[in-house]
């Protein structure tokens, strides 16, 4: 699994990142699969530390979401991070580090993130190879987590943590963030009081979560089987569409609905673009033209 550069007019670039024009995230490095779009996405975070509570209700959440047919996306840290990696598993995770792309931390997680690879997986950083691993980094690789997902689940984390440094990051840029509600006693207490005055909502079940998350895309996510339905490529042919499904009718009715929800657009002969990259790269030319207007 080579390291490689994705930058901003890359079609492999996350189009999630886009509330971020301000040069937070010019290049990511990454290893193994592609990042399938956030609105296939769940980031599930919590303490390094969990209490038998938070690995629990972490195990379950994490559970819900591969069941309905979505990823999972996480820091790799020790505790709820390296639990939801390995729920992700059964279908897609994400392992966004706080070190460079070719520096895994912590080292112990080494062998969970070869299983993330070899399970089609991705291992992505902010953090070019040999970048130095310090504190700051991870105020960074918490931001990128909450971009990456429809939504972020906190499930037990101080005030100060790095967990609800990530479910602020989702607040920030309007995306739903959900809690556990503890006793406001405990320090995870009050880290969930702190997210819940922040514009969080609190969440009794992986379903009430869930749905919270997928309303801004009509009450319903995508799963990553249907996520990776529109070629990468920017444009493509018809012939490379129709290869992806069963039968050449569900093919074309498929196509009529990802034309009418504005994410493939018609060339003519035979011909159709992504309208995501196309999106993508006219924001990046924005970008790099007049820095300072994104």
């Amino acid at each position: 699994h080579q390291k490689r550069e994705i930058t901003w007019d890359d079609p492999e670039y996350p189009v999630a990142l886009e509330p971020w024009q301000d040069g937070r995230f010019p290049v990511l490095y990454a290893r193994g699969a592609p990042v399938p779009p956030h609105s296939s996405l769940v980031a599930v975070v919590g303490t390094r530390n969990p209490t038998l509570f938070g690995r629990r209700h972490a195990e379950k959440f994490a559970r819900a979401i591969t069941g309905a047919g979505l990823g999972i996306v996480s820091g790799l840290a020790r505790g709820i991070d390296s639990l939801a990696h390995l729920h992700g598993l059964a279908t897609y995770t994400v392992a966004v580090l706080g070190s460079a792309i070719d520096r895994i931390y912590p080292p112990e997680h080494t062998d969970l993130a070869d299983m993330i690879l070899e399970r089609g997986g991705t291992i992505l950083s902010p953090f070019p190879p040999g970048h130095e691993t310090r504190p700051s980094n991870f105020v960074r690789r918490n931001a990128l987590i909450a971009g990456l997902a429809a939504g972020t689940i906190v499930i037990e984390g101080d005030e100060k943590s790095g967990a609800n440094t990530t479910g602020q990051a989702a607040l920030d840029i309007e995306r739903p963030c959900f809690t556990l509600l503890r006793d406001f006693d405990t320090p995870a207490g009050r880290g969930s009081m702190k997210l819940l005055d922040a514009g969080a909502q609190w969440t009794a079940s992986p379903e009430q979560a869930l749905a919270g998350i997928a309303r801004p895309f009509g009450g319903k996510l995508q799963t990553l089987k249907e996520a990776r339905i529109v070629p990468a490529s920017e444009e493509f042919p018809l012939d490379e569409w129709i290869e992806r499904f069963e039968t050449v009718g569900d093919a074309l009715q498929e196509l009529e609905r990802q034309i009418l929800l504005g994410n493939v657009e018609a060339l003519g002969h035979g011909r159709y673009r992504n309208c995501a990259v196309r999106k993508r790269r006219g924001q990046a030319a924005l970008l790099l033209k007049n820095p300072a207007t994104c």
